[in-house]
């Protein structure tokens, strides 16, 4: 197995696992590729938004530049899997900071009324905001 091979692995392990740590590490010793995509779809960043690791998340937009829009070949953005796995801080993030569209497809089909109540309370305030 190549370094890239046993990098890739371990950063798909970190985004899942919470650890930055590790993550930074595949990346800047074993030179995986944070742009890499499964055959799914699925991205580094749909790893991190499952396992729940905020800074994780945050150091692949911020520092990897991953697309946060990108969807699973299920159209699933990376904010529609961090609703689904009830990883709220991520969703206020992702919404907040990033911009990303609370109204997006899937964002709103999730059943933790926590994030479903977040969600609506950002589109009420955006709502009234631009008199939508």
């Amino acid at each position: 197995m190549d370094t890239a091979s046993i990098g890739n692995a371990l950063l798909g392990f970190a985004c899942l696992s919470e650890s930055l740590w590790i993550a930074k590490r595949a990346v800047n010793k074993w030179k995986a590729d944070p742009h890499r995509t499964a055959r799914n779809g699925c991205t580094l960043l749909h790893l991190a938004c499952d396992g729940g690791s905020l800074d994780v998340v945050k150091w692949l937009v911020d520092k990897c530049k991953a697309d946060i829009n990108l969807p699973t070949k299920n159209g699933h953005a990376p904010l529609h899997l961090a609703c689904i796995h009830n990883n709220l801080e991520i969703v206020k993030w992702l919404v907040n900071k990033c911009k990303v569209d609370p109204n997006a497809r899937t964002a709103l089909q999730v059943e933790d009324a926590g994030v479903i109540k977040f969600l609506e309370e950002h589109f009420e305030r955006k709502k009234g905001k631009f008199g939508v």
